[in-house]
């Protein structure tokens, strides 16, 4: 099947579960990954580039990049379920002005590779975190609801296989926007956690505690990061090992657990569970990943992260709290200006010089 069919496709069972609570973009190229390894008999492992990204993330992009270029779409979009494991799907595809035949396509849960989620970037990150978040995945992916959709009359192709559900493609969810799915997983998380924090206060078993933390942890995880969560530092490690083409990872200053505990611990309404975790939860610096290694769990000896950095002789940059970062984009700017200054032997007092020099040529 023409990969940027298997791409369309994909989107339109991503843009069906997008209101599940795990819901993430991770979802868009593993639904398409499944698709290909169930239609294509696709064998390629699963693997994290030297280009810092999933190798089938790279190719759904590529995929997605030809139906633009192409100025493919979907017609129509037939979900046929067969069981709760199985689903058949019929769509028909424009391509320019040209309709194109039906397709069938295949769409199983077992076409999901158990490496989504054994498999870990340096990271330490998987495509899934687990074999549920994967059931998660598909059955909200077939599910969908009468009411979305639209009042538009076109010809269809009968589907072969019942029960089916058909319904032309909604324009309106295609263009829900970035805030309003970010709105929707904060509202579910705020619900979750209201029906098991009194639960929770009531468990002496510390295991049992530990076990809710980490569930809420993933939920957590899966909420959005943004580049205005950048806190304005960067390790001298990973300043200069950037700058060697060496991968610099993000460091949440509350590690997930930590930020679920709290949560878990105090009632929020949802604009203060918003707030809190824009302006404290979900705040980053870069660090390297065997720095990234060593802060693990760094709540459980030290008061903060600071005092964890430096007793781990991790260096921070800029030096002075007041000379941090104003935004990612200015981090990005002065490690371009870095590129030819030969620093990988300067301290970083020559460093925070070059950042002067760096902020006065930008205010010239």
């Amino acid at each position: 099947m023409n990969k940027e069919y298997v791409y369309l496709i994909a989107e339109e069972l991503y843009l069906n579960a997008n209101k599940h609570v795990l819901c993430n973009r991770n979802w868009l190229f593993a639904i398409y990954k499944a698709l290909l390894v169930e239609n294509e008999g696709d064998t390629e492992p699963i693997f994290w580039t030297k280009y810092n990204q999933w190798k089938i993330d790279h190719n759904c992009r590529a995929a997605k990049t030809k139906a633009k270029k192409n100025n493919t779409q979907i017609v129509t979009f037939n979900i046929s379920i067969e069981n709760e494991n199985d689903a058949i799907l019929q769509v028909v595809f424009k391509k320019n002005s040209a309709i194109i035949p039906a397709i069938k396509c295949h769409y199983k849960i077992g076409s999901f590779p158990n490496e989504m989620w054994e498999i870990k970037n340096p990271n330490n990150e998987s495509i899934l975190l687990s074999a549920f978040e994967k059931d998660q995945l598909f059955k909200s992916s077939i599910e969908w609801d009468a009411n979305d959709e639209v009042e538009t009359t076109i010809e269809v192709i009968e589907p072969t296989c019942e029960p089916s559900i058909l319904y032309v493609p909604n324009e309106r969810k295609k263009r829900m926007n970035d805030d309003q799915v970010r709105d929707m997983k904060f509202t579910a998380l705020n619900v979750l956690l209201d029906q098991i924090r009194e639960t929770y206060h009531h468990i002496e078993d510390e295991n049992q505690k530990s076990y809710l933390q980490v569930v809420v942890g993933a939920a957590i995880f899966y909420l959005p990061c943004l580049n205005s969560h950048f806190n304005g530092f960067i390790s001298i490690n990973a300043l200069k090992g950037y700058l060697k083409k060496e991968r610099r990872v993000k460091d949440h200053i509350y590690p997930r657990k930590l930020a679920a505990k709290e949560l878990l611990t105090k009632k929020f309404t949802l604009e203060e569970l918003k707030e809190r975790y824009h302006d404290h939860l979900a705040q980053f610096m870069y660090i390297t990943s065997s720095e990234n290694s060593i802060l693990v769990n760094y709540y459980e000896e030290y008061e903060n992260h600071d005092q964890a950095m430096e007793a781990f002789q991790i260096e921070k940059f800029p030096t002075v709290d007041a000379e941090k970062f104003s935004s990612h984009n200015e981090l990005d700017k002065f490690l371009l200006y870095l590129n030819d200054k030969n620093v990988h032997n300067k301290s970083k007092e020559e460093i925070m010089e070059l950042l002067t020099a760096f902020r006065t040529h930008l205010n010239i």
